[in-house]
């Protein structure tokens, strides 16, 4: 059984990835664009106008408004089409001339000249839906989609870690496109200036203008090689380089599953096949020496890459009680985050703080001691809490338990009714169904039984090839 569980979970796996690598505007939904018609306007010497509209009528209102002294506040009526002509401007195109009360006839007042069908996003009814596709080359929008649903679907968590060259490649942040699945990813320039790493905050969907990354040649050395004369690459430990959330050092990350670092160097040591083993103490001027991190004051503890520092709530809360960002009680103390480089701003919050406090609650966590031993510091908890809500936890915990060795149990025994497997092979009964008019079996459960071990097969043999495939490509 459990055999035949790994073969399907391999087939689902198979699925599962297939789909993955999608066209990704296949996977969200999308909105027809806004039409309308444009007209260009070009006002005469009566009126000085230049502009598009999206009907002749606005045109000539955009002519009247703008209307030149001497005529500026007369009696414009009777504006009419003239016959089409050429103009050296705009070329063929439409005038529109005016009459007004104190001069008998028409002056011309402008030429307009249909400019063609517009299709823009967002539509009116949809203003999230911004991002325009093109799909046959014509230059218009044909689709309007959400920049949101597009990063979802680009998975763009999963760069997190890689990295780009970025020694010909000028700008301090682009994009990059996978041309099969058409998901778009944005990379910044690291501190060091050397690469890009994947940031999940950028949108490469939205209405910036973000450069596409141009790919840059990348060598992958087994130990060092030289970039040029004053930066290497070589191959690193991400666990030395990289937090507990894959976000790693400036310019180090994976390159086609490996793991490189860009080092600087310095003459001779740029061609070494080694980093350069600098002492950042006796030459702090180094490339690769970074400035030492400031003091950490004595009522704060570095957190992530920030700080929580013990304060006093008189001075972060008003008379109301209502603190500032960051700012709160955590286990009786009064603490603030410090982002940073926030100088004491709060708005870059980490979650860092939090799972570390959880990680000093769960270890007081202790369901055998007595009451108020092991959660003698939980503050408030204490009065949430009691011994009485923890047996009940243990209670209902132990009641799921049994539900789930019971339905186990029902399953096995649904799967023995159907199933009579021995040493020598195996058979299976009919599928039947009881009805009102009598006893049905399905034509589905007949083509199962005539083709079960033909789709056996080929299900088994899919999956030994994916296994063989798989273990054929961890060893490269």
């Amino acid at each position: 059984m459990k055999g035949l569980l790994s073969i399907l979970g391999l087939v689902i796996a198979l699925f599962i990835s297939s789909f993955a690598r999608a066209d990704i505007y296949s996977q969200v939904s999308y909105q027809t664009p806004q039409s309308s018609n444009s007209y260009y306007c070009i006002g005469s010497s009566y009126s000085d106008v230049r502009s598009v509209a999206s009907s002749p009528g606005e045109c000539v209102s955009l002519f009247i408004s703008s209307w030149n002294p001497p005529y500026a506040g007369n009696d414009i009526h009777n504006c009419s089409e003239t016959p089409t002509f050429t103009d050296s401007e705009i070329g063929n195109s439409k005038a529109y001339s005016c009459e007004w009360v104190n001069k008998q006839g028409g002056v011309v007042v402008g030429n307009i000249r249909y400019d063609g069908f517009n299709k823009t996003c967002p539509p009116s009814e949809y203003p999230n839906y911004i991002y325009e596709k093109d799909d046959d080359g014509d230059g218009q929008a044909d689709r309007c989609f959400n920049p949101m649903e597009l990063d979802n679907a680009s998975q763009c968590q999963n760069t997190v870690g890689s990295m780009l060259p970025a020694l010909t490649n000028t700008a301090s942040s682009v994009c990059v496109t996978d041309p099969t699945t058409g998901a778009r990813c944005g990379f910044s320039r690291s501190n060091m200036g050397n690469s890009y790493q994947a940031n999940l905050e950028m949108s490469c969907f939205g209405n910036d203008e973000i450069p596409e990354y141009t790919d840059e040649p990348m060598p992958e050395p087994e130990t060092c090689t030289k970039m040029n004369s004053n930066l290497m690459v070589c191959v690193a430990d991400p666990n030395e380089k990289c937090d507990f959330y894959g976000v790693c050092q400036d310019d180090c990350g994976y390159v086609n599953g490996n793991f490189y670092c860009f080092t600087p160097c310095v003459g001779a040591e740029c061609d070494a096949e080694t980093p350069p083993n600098v002492d950042c103490s006796a030459t702090p001027e180094h490339p690769s020496c970074v400035p030492a991190e400031p003091e950490i004051p004595e009522n704060c503890t570095k957190s992530g890459a920030g700080l929580i520092c013990k304060e006093d709530p008189a001075e972060k809360c008003d008379e109301q009680g209502v603190c500032q960002d960051g700012c709160g009680y955590i286990n009786g103390t009064f603490v603030c985050y410090q982002s940073p480089g926030s100088g004491g701003g709060l708005f870059d919050i980490n979650i860092q703080p939090i799972v570390d406090e959880l990680k000093a609650l769960n270890k007081k966590f202790d369901f055998n001691t007595t009451d108020k031993e092991g959660r003698s510091d939980w503050g408030s908890f204490d009065d949430l809490f009691g011994e009485e809500d923890m047996q009940k936890l243990r209670d209902d915990i132990a009641s799921k338990k049994e539900e789930v060795t019971d339905f186990m149990e029902q399953v096995k025994a649904e799967f023995a009714s159907l199933f009579s497997v021995s040493s020598t092979g195996g058979s299976y009964d009919d599928l039947t169904l009881h009805l009102s008019y009598g006893d049905f079996t399905p034509k589905f459960w007949e083509f199962f039984t005539q083709w079960a071990g033909i789709v056996g097969a080929v299900i088994i043999l899919i999956a030994y090839l994916t296994a063989l495939k798989i273990i054929l490509g961890d060893n490269k």
